[in-house]
């Protein structure tokens, strides 16, 4: 059985977890909740990172969809792009 999970961390350890259920789309919708529930996660086990964290997404669509990118600004949290691919990287 095939199962997905969304993991946020930081360099002193896993702050979030959540496993996607089995048939969820993982979407913008999904992917804007999660992110609301990582800056309140952020308050209770690493308040010291709670306002100073930084969003490194990997390619998947949802990531830069306008949504997304609201809330992003709205909270004033910086996002760090991806390198594209090249066989020089």
């Amino acid at each position: 059985m095939k199962s997905m999970f969304i993991c946020f961390l930081t360099v002193k350890g896993i702050v979030d977890t959540e496993y996607v259920t089995q048939g969820q789309t993982v979407n913008q919708i999904y992917y804007g909740e999660n992110l609301e529930r990582l800056g309140n996660r952020c308050a209770h086990v690493q308040s010291s990172i709670e306002n100073i964290w930084m969003l490194l997404p990997d390619n998947a669509p949802y990531n830069m969809a306008i949504s997304v990118i609201k809330l992003l600004a709205k909270k004033d949290i910086p996002v760090i792009q991806q390198p594209t691919y090249s066989p020089d990287v």
